[in-house]
């Protein structure tokens, strides 16, 4: 069996020999699926790597819905009404050319 392959292979790497190496063996070939021939944990992880790209391609999708806005530059007016004006940087200034 591959458990007993694995074990022979860990002996030979220096691990000692015995019950404990086999259990080891056996233990760690049941958690990555590769116990037996039997490929069932390859295929979980293929099947979540898949969902996680749909997922993503999902998100990507939603996200693209959400854009900048661009200034319409409506602001000047209101602000003309309370008696300033915009500066290069942004910032309010009355009519003396004091910043607020």
């Amino acid at each position: 069996s591959n458990a007993s392959a694995l074990a022979d292979q860990l002996s030979a790497q220096g691990l000692p020999g015995g019950a404990a190496t086999s259990a080891f063996a056996s233990d760690l070939l049941a958690r990555i699926g590769g116990g037996g021939g039997d490929r069932r944990g390859a295929g979980k992880a293929t099947s979540a790597a898949k969902r996680d790209e749909r997922d993503a391609l999902a998100a990507a999708e939603r996200n693209r819905a959400y854009a900048m806005l661009d200034d319409d530059d409506d602001d000047d007016e209101w602000m003309e009404e309370l008696g300033g004006s915009e500066d290069d940087d942004g910032e309010v200034e009355d009519e003396d050319g004091n910043n607020r």
